[in-house]
């Protein structure tokens, strides 16, 4: 299994930063609630939402009541240890840390003033 989602075309490559106040405000055993999921949602424009799985991130848009799945990216090894660690209780251990990731161009927050926005 590779490593993390490959780049393909809808995808944009971000960098998610994992905080301490992500670490310290995040669940065990929540998809999406975890430090990752926190991080993650500061990417997302309103009407998106990330959960986080033990490899994977399912992206879904929510309206009107409905949810529909955007995508599934694989996440790099690097979060996935950290989510199995941060899982078994290891928050105490856990340190702030930051990973690309390739997110749906359609699901990003969109950055006030940039040109063309």
């Amino acid at each position: 299994m590779p490593n993390a989602t490959p780049p393909r075309e809808g995808l944009r490559g971000v960098r998610v930063r994992i905080t301490a106040r992500d670490i310290a405000l995040g669940q065990r055993r929540d998809c999406g609630s975890c430090p990752v999921a926190l991080a993650l949602v500061r990417h997302l424009a309103d009407g998106y939402y990330a959960q986080v799985g033990n490899v994977e991130v399912d992206i879904f848009a929510s309206c009107g009541g409905h949810k529909r799945l955007v995508d599934v990216i694989r996440l790099p090894d690097k979060a996935v240890k950290f989510i199995a660690g941060f899982d078994r209780g290891a928050e105490l251990l856990a340190k702030p840390f930051a990973f690309n990731l390739p997110l749906p161009i359609e699901a990003l927050r969109r950055k006030v003033g940039h040109k063309g926005t």
